[in-house]
């Protein structure tokens, strides 16, 4: 399919690492090359990702050339949807606010996932 990632989310652990390759003058294996990957991807930390993962080693590359996930709200109701309650037991009112939103994976070819050991 010839997809090229673009986003990394890496775990804490790997957040220096990271940085260190993709945004600093990191030197790839000989001196006169210089580093490849400056520049073409951004990266996310999520704290979590050790856990759910099972290792805090792994790391997933995401790409914007596919759909990956996709979003929507229930009833079509994109906006805050705000009940106002006036109450005669007490000087004020009550505002209750909410959103509805949903999420899903759609196709999993614009993901990968790395274990992060060989």
């Amino acid at each position: 399919m010839n997809i090229m990632y673009n986003n990394l989310v890496v775990p804490e652990e790997l957040e220096t690492d990271a940085e260190d390759i993709l945004h600093n003058a990191f030197i790839a294996t000989e001196a006169s090359k210089a580093n490849q990957f400056r520049g073409r991807l951004d990266y996310r930390v999520e704290p979590r990702l050790a856990v759910v993962t099972g290792g805090a080693l792994a790391w997933y590359a995401f790409s914007n050339m596919a759909d990956t996930f996709e979003y929507s709200y229930l009833a079509g109701e994109e906006e805050m949807m705000v009940e106002v309650v006036n109450s005669t037991d007490v000087d004020g009112m009550e505002i209750k606010v909410r959103k509805d939103f949903g999420a899903g994976l759609v196709d999993y070819r614009g993901m990968a996932k790395s274990k992060g050991a060989a």
